[in-house]
């Protein structure tokens, strides 16, 4: 099996156009969403960053996982 990546590409935001006016609030809705989904997996996987790309309706999640 291939090693688990610690980024994802995260494609075609239904808020694009929203995002590129207000990020702050656009992507900090996503990131708690991410955050969330993650922690319900009971995994070693957190949510270190969501970052807008240059792409309009692009995001990259990058993954760190937990100690212990």
């Amino acid at each position: 099996t291939e090693p688990l990546s610690d980024r994802i590409h995260l494609h075609a935001c239904p808020f694009a156009d929203l995002a590129r006016t207000n990020p702050t609030v656009v992507c900090g809705v996503h990131l708690g969403l991410l955050r969330g989904a993650i922690d319900r997996l009971r995994t070693p996987l957190t949510v270190a960053a969501l970052e807008p790309l240059p792409h309009h309706d692009r995001c990259l999640l990058r993954l760190s996982t937990t100690a212990g």
